[in-house]
């Protein structure tokens, strides 16, 4: 898929949508305000923006993902970086 910025805010999501990984170019994805409890494997991020919990990630195919805001999930752990 060609599409590069992905909101989902305020959806009461419980987890990352399935079939993420087929969007190879996206580069934002914004999903703050859901129900997010924790982060599927492969997923590595580095903290740039500690009040919005933007990350850095690399995650399986989508090698142009640069920013996922997770802000007010319930985020129990994070992944090791």
């Amino acid at each position: 898929f060609s599409t590069k910025f992905v909101d989902l805010q305020e959806n009461r999501l419980s987890s990352l949508p399935v079939g993420m990984e087929n969007y190879t170019k996206l580069s934002r994805f914004r999903l703050s305000k859901n129900l997010i409890v924790s982060l599927p494997e492969g997923i590595t991020y580095i903290p740039c923006n500690f009040i919005s919990l933007t990350f850095v990630l690399g995650f399986g195919k989508i090698k142009n993902l640069r920013e996922l805001d997770l802000s007010e999930n319930v985020l129990s752990a994070l992944p090791d970086s």
